[in-house]
């Protein structure tokens, strides 16, 4: 008797990708987050994922669904699966300005694309590029600043890197099937940040995996307010054919 088995099942994610055609400061992501959650009403959760309704808890531990980036200068929201339908409630409001940092912006759509994504472990490697990423807390930057081998400290990163592509499924819930093979190309930068009143450590890398990860998502801490971004390395002439 032979057996075959089924494969894997695909999860399709959606993404809709609005950009404005103001600009502002990469510091003032936090700022236009701000102001948009004021606009909306902190009675939509998914926009600020702060916990209105539940006594005794503050926010909502989850992969941020909403997120708020900056794209070539101009203010960028990404919505993932389930908080499309929350976009609804933001192109339904009579006025779309907002007020950052003491400064009027007329938020005119300067482009917005809907795509979905068969989520899946892939017999092919993507390349990637990864910016800003915010791969350490407290903990694990002691355990990383400890280690002497710059070989060993890369693959520490890696290891982080995986737990937060499966954070990332988890909060898409996408059932990964399958092993996850993930390397680390290149450290192309690190610099230090004030991020919530700490300083932190961010990297930008090039890495390759055999995942299917939509561009501008956020892996890694401060996902929501534009850091970790996921985008395609262009230079491989790569695209999202299977």
């Amino acid at each position: 008797m032979i057996t075959i088995n089924p494969p894997p099942k695909l999860k399709k994610l959606d993404l809709l990708k609005v950009i404005f055609d103001t600009e502002i400061q990469a510091a003032e992501i936090i700022n236009f987050r701000g102001a948009l959650v004021e606009k909306i009403g902190r009675e939509h959760e998914w926009f600020h994922n702060h916990a209105n309704q539940e006594v005794g808890k503050r926010f909502h531990y989850r992969y941020p669904l909403v997120q708020y980036k900056r794209f070539a200068r101009h203010p960028m929201l990404i919505f993932l699966g389930e908080s499309m339908v929350e976009a609804q409630h933001f192109f339904s409001l009579p006025s779309w300005d907002l007020r950052i940092n003491d400064r009027f912006h007329s938020m005119n759509i300067k482009e917005m694309q809907q795509r979905s994504f068969n989520l899946k472990v892939y017999p092919k490697q993507f390349h990637y590029k990864l910016y800003n990423w915010q791969a350490l807390n407290q903990e694990n930057h002691n355990k990383w600043s400890r280690i002497g081998s710059l070989v060993k400290r890369v693959q520490e990163l890696e290891r982080i890197l995986v737990a937060h592509v499966i954070s990332f499924a988890r909060g898409v819930d996408w059932r990964i099937e399958g092993r996850v093979n993930l390397e680390i190309n290149d450290v192309l930068s690190q610099k230090n940040i004030r991020y919530k009143g700490f300083y932190a450590q961010t990297f930008d890398i090039s890495f390759t995996a055999n995942v299917l990860l939509p561009e501008f998502i956020g892996l890694g801490k401060g996902t929501s307010r534009g850091f970790g971004i996921v985008r395609l390395d262009r230079k491989k002439r790569q695209n999202y054919g299977i």
